[in-house]
């Protein structure tokens, strides 16, 4: 399964906050993401990391 489009995007843009970096628009990381034969919900990826700690924490600021 892996994750999916929200999960990408989201951990993108998490991580581009935490590197001061400005996010692109979905298409362009959907593209990028296809040059290395990654398909949103169809891959074995996961999340750890700072990148992913800010993530999760803005997907579910209840559970803080």
């Amino acid at each position: 399964m892996g994750l999916g489009p929200d999960e990408l995007y989201g951990l993108y843009t998490s991580w581009c906050l935490l590197n001061s970096e400005e996010p692109q628009a979905p298409k362009a990381l959907w593209q990028a993401l296809e040059k290395h034969d990654i398909k949103p919900g169809h891959n074995h990826l996961g999340m750890k990391g700072p990148a992913a700690a800010d993530y999760i924490i803005a997907s579910a600021p209840d559970l803080v």
